[in-house]
């Protein structure tokens, strides 16, 4: 029998940083509907416990493990490396099946170095994380389906280069806006992938709506001028080299990446129904540090 099919009555999972250490301290707890118990705590590393009164298999506490951390990754802006997942049940047998799980575990959980850094943070889960977010938290990723899976690769250690990762990142505005229209009272004059609404309109919109502290510079500047560069830099796989022009280089691919996860985040926390003077400040603080990014990001990608 796999050790993912093992039975047990908790999860236990512990996470840290490949370098440094995590904030703290923080610390949370609440209960799912099906009667299982999520205990979260912080300091240096993070601990996170599945607790059920009915035993559940390793596969089905990490599905819920899994829901808990694309959310906690919403709010750090990375994923946490795993370093201990055990599975344990009322009779003290206990089973490690991280590697069994690192078998299978998708790569868009292995988060680039570019998001690495602590200052991507823009909300502490203690702060907002209850059973009621959770819910609404599954039905946000469940309705933008596989563009989820895309923000997640785009941001994730994929090897791709940085301006193939920027394009996808540009062409999720189409789904974020209809995620808006299902949802909110936004963008209902837009219907993305049909004649008359442009990714330039996507994008504007979505920048106009949520991302005016993100692109405060920008749009302080030549806004139309840099729309216009947005759509080149996603229009460049649809074109062979002569027919490219006027589109962003690496290091700007770099920039604009961080700033459009960062309002890709926004506008999920938003529906979410997480207050933005909650961390609006983290929000501007994040988007300076980004336009300042040729001092304080030392990485080295290709073009």
């Amino acid at each position: 029998m796999s050790d993912l099919q093992f039975k047990g009555n908790k999860l236990s999972v512990i996470q840290g940083l490949k370098n440094g250490f995590l904030s703290g301290p923080f610390q949370t707890e609440f209960k799912l509907d099906n009667g299982v118990i999520v205990s979260i705590s912080q300091m240096t590393k993070r601990w996170i416990e599945f607790t059920s009164d009915s035993p559940m298999t390793s596969d089905e506490f990490i599905f819920i493990f899994q829901g808990v951390e694309k959310l906690l990754m919403l709010f750090d802006g990375k994923f946490c490396t795993i370093e201990k997942l055990i599975v344990s049940n009322n009779n003290e047998e206990t089973v490690d099946v991280l590697s069994e799980y690192n078998k299978i575990r998708l790569n868009y959980f292995s988060s680039k170095n570019l998001y690495q850094y602590s200052w991507l943070k823009i909300i502490s889960f203690q702060e907002i994380l209850t059973n009621d977010l959770y819910k609404r938290w599954l039905s946000l990723i469940r309705d933008l389906d596989i563009a989820f899976q895309v923000f997640l690769y785009a941001l994730s250690d994929n090897k791709m280069t940085v301006d193939l990762n920027f394009a996808f990142l540009v062409e999720l505005a189409e789904p974020f806006v209809e995620l808006l229209k299902e949802r909110t009272y936004y963008c209902q004059t837009l219907i993305p992938g049909e004649r008359g609404t442009t990714l330039k309109m996507c994008v504007d919109n979505l920048i106009v709506l949520y991302g005016g502290d993100i692109f405060a510079k920008e749009l302080e500047d030549d806004y139309t001028l840099f729309l216009e560069r947005v759509v080149k830099s996603r229009v460049r796989i649809m074109h062979i080299k002569k027919n490219q022009k006027d589109f962003f280089d690496g290091k700007e691919c770099i920039k604009y990446s961080l700033k459009f996860s960062l309002l890709y985040r926004r506008i999920l926390l938003s529906l979410l129904g997480v207050p933005y003077q909650e961390y609006k400040e983290n929000i501007k603080s994040a988007s300076k540090k980004i336009d300042e990014w040729l001092s304080l990001i030392h990485i080295s990608e290709p073009t």
